[in-house]
């Protein structure tokens, strides 16, 4: 797993969790009037969702517009940064990410 994930399993079968670490990374490809970083592959705790979760993720970092999900299966997720201007000095990007679905 990518940090250390926070899980609570609910009795109907949900499951929500969060995780908070940093994502080093420069951001430099145009989108639009933006710049986009999109990770490689990252992962859900294993095994713990029996199908694709709603996912959710943060980036509190002054300046940083949003971040986003992409991609997300039962077991991994991307997470794309968006930034006003291009940022080509790699730097740590604190991100949280939240996910809510069916557990097995």
């Amino acid at each position: 797993e990518d940090g250390y994930w926070d899980i609570l399993k609910f009795p109907n079968g949900m499951a929500i969790c969060c995780c908070a670490f940093r994502i080093t990374a420069s951001i430099t490809n145009q989108y639009g009037s933006d710049y986009l970083y999109l990770s490689g592959p990252l992962n859900f705790p294993t095994g713990l969702f029996a199908e694709i979760p709603r996912a959710f993720v943060n980036c509190y970092t002054q300046g940083a517009q949003w971040a986003q999900v992409q991609d997300p299966t039962k077991d991994t997720y991307k997470v794309r940064l968006f930034y006003p201007e291009e940022y080509p000095n790699a730097v740590e990007w604190p991100v949280s990410v939240f996910a809510i679905g069916r557990w097995k």
